[in-house]
């Protein structure tokens, strides 16, 4: 139940065992909401965190997420979630720059969100993974109306599906992506709606491995 703006950070949370961040106000900060390094403790959910209600309306970066491992799987969704988003008033459609970034988290899992950019001209990233997330998953998510709608510099055995990803400058980057012992010899998987103008600007640079794209 904080109010927290104008701010380099509004709350950052580097370190610690069982967080929990609820019903805070984080306006108009260069970064809302940053958490680091945060693992599970002895309370039994095999989570790290917990935050919900929070809101982070004209942020430069609305929620940031670094260097977490969580056994179970970390999820970001409308409900039910470690991180729940209410996409009605959590203000990460008026966030500038990148909604959501993601540093080095593995095995997360983020649902139906909508981090489309309600402003004028294209603006910042809906979500970006910066590096070295293994075993993402996004789906069901719209990032509209940006300058990248998902961008995924780096990580292992990405899963990208049934995400509206139109009116973006690039709808869906995946730059070095790698296979893991999954099975399937493929550094990721894309199934969705990008949008036929979109097309030319999907930008995928993998290093010698295969890949499987499908496009719907």
């Amino acid at each position: 139940n904080l109010t927290v703006t104008n701010r380099s950070s509004g709350i950052r949370v580097t370190g610690g065992t069982d967080v929990t961040v609820t019903n805070n106000t984080l306006t108009n900060n260069t970064t809302a909401l940053f958490l680091s390094t945060i693992t599970d403790g002895a309370d039994g959910d095999n989570k790290p965190l917990a935050a919900s209600g929070n809101t982070f309306t004209s942020s430069t970066e609305g929620l940031r997420l670094q260097s977490m491992t969580a056994a179970a799987g970390l999820t970001i969704g409308t409900s039910g979630t470690d991180i729940v988003i209410n996409n009605t008033n959590d203000g990460l459609k008026a966030v500038t720059g990148d909604a959501i970034v993601l540093n080095n988290v593995d095995n997360a899992t983020i649902s139906g969100l909508d981090v489309a950019w309600t402003g004028g001209s294209r603006s910042g990233t809906g979500i970006f993974n910066e590096g070295s997330s293994d075993n993402l998953v996004i789906q069901n998510v719209i990032a509209t109306n940006r300058n990248y709608g998902i961008r995924f510099d780096s990580g292992k055995d990405a899963t990208f599906t049934n995400n509206t990803l139109t009116n973006n400058n690039t709808a869906l980057r995946v730059a070095s992506a790698t296979d893991d012992v999954d099975g399937d010899s493929a550094p990721f998987l894309a199934t969705g709606k990008l949008g036929r103008e979109q097309l030319d600007a999907l930008y995928q640079e993998l290093c010698d491995h295969p890949m499987v794209v499908m496009v719907l």
